[in-house]
């Protein structure tokens, strides 16, 4: 199962989707849940679940228990976020995989670093250099300012129908990022070396 995070740099998740699929990779149906209740009434317009952080979080690691499943990330951050926003970890620990150190290992092996890259890689770096196909807001470094804006947008109009048409499709492309960041992890994890989530 391939999973990703939302939310402000210094605050908890806001959302989170989730990717899990049959055998090969097959039948890849994005699961997003809504974790922050001040986005409730775009959860409910879009049709999302509104769940808390913790509880999302206990239900994910007894379902991977229950279906044999790990849960990918490409960092660390939903580990980070679920010892701070969710007081757990214990579980989650043993079945989470940050796939990050793998990738950078294999690109290493692979070609060098390119040039004029500095620092760490990003999900879009690796798809781009293992070849594969690039959606639109990929691992766009947006959405902190999407959240902001909607979140702005929800508090001044008090529902979701009521924000301007900009609130909205900044709610519509940060859904979307979720859904390809998970479906990119995917992709490049089943191009450069077959893990099934």
């Amino acid at each position: 199962m391939f999973i990703d995070i939302k939310g402000p740099r210094d605050g908890a998740p806001v959302l989170v989707t989730c990717i899990a699929g049959g055998e090969g990779g097959t039948d890849l149906v994005p699961e997003q849940t809504v974790t922050d209740t001040a986005f409730a009434d775009a959860a409910l317009a879009k049709d999302l679940r509104v769940q808390a952080f913790g509880d999302l979080m206990e239900d994910l690691v007894e379902r991977c228990y229950d279906e044999g499943r790990r849960l990918f990330t490409f960092d660390t951050d939903l580990l980070d976020h679920a010892r701070r926003h969710a007081h757990t970890g214990g579980g989650l620990v043993e079945i989470l995989t940050d796939v990050k150190p793998a990738l950078r290992h294999r690109q290493a092996q692979l070609t060098k670093q390119p040039r004029g890259k500095r620092g760490d890689l990003g999900l879009s770096d690796y798809l781009r250099h293992a070849g594969l196909p690039l959606a639109p807001h990929l691992g766009s470094k947006q959405g902190a300012q999407r959240l902001r804006y909607v979140r702005q947008q929800l508090l001044k109009h008090n529902a979701y129908a009521s924000i301007t048409g900009t609130a909205k499709a900044k709610w519509t492309k940060l859904l979307r990022q979720g859904e390809q960041d998970c479906l990119g992890l995917q992709r490049l994890l089943m191009a450069l070396a077959p893990i099934h989530g």
